[in-house]
């Protein structure tokens, strides 16, 4: 992504159909905190 000229690392975009339900919403959410999580140890 890359919106102020410097591109962000580890970021992505999810479209409308990534995240249509709420379990969806949710997957997408729980890989994004284990990562997060990752690059803290």
């Amino acid at each position: 992504m890359d919106f102020t000229g410097k591109p962000m690392k580890e970021f992505i975009f999810v479209t409308a159909q990534g995240f249509g339900t709420e379990e969806k919403l949710q997957q997408w959410a729980e890989i994004g905190i284990t990562h997060a999580k990752r690059k803290l140890k």
